[in-house]
């Protein structure tokens, strides 16, 4: 028998000059710092998604609102 070592190997740490650059939050394209989104298009989708957004959270906040006077209600109606 014999004690061999298996040697690691090591992966040099490279580094790439990669200019300043930004994804598109939408489908990930990579844009120019300066752009928030690649295209009108994407900028549309995001519109709509932030609008649906804002909807459900009012939504939540309507039903919760509803849930605690229903409640506070049937607690003062029962006495």
């Amino acid at each position: 028998m014999s004690n061999k070592k298996k040697s690691r190997t090591t992966k040099k740490s490279e580094t790439f000059n990669v200019p300043d650059h930004r994804h598109c939050p939408i489908c990930g394209k990579v844009i120019p710092p300066n752009l928030e989104y690649c295209s009108t298009k994407c900028e549309s989708i995001a519109l709509k998604r932030k609008r649906e957004e804002e909807f459900a959270r009012k939504l939540l906040i309507f039903v919760v609102i509803i849930f605690f006077v229903t409640t506070i209600l049937s607690i003062f109606l029962r006495k």
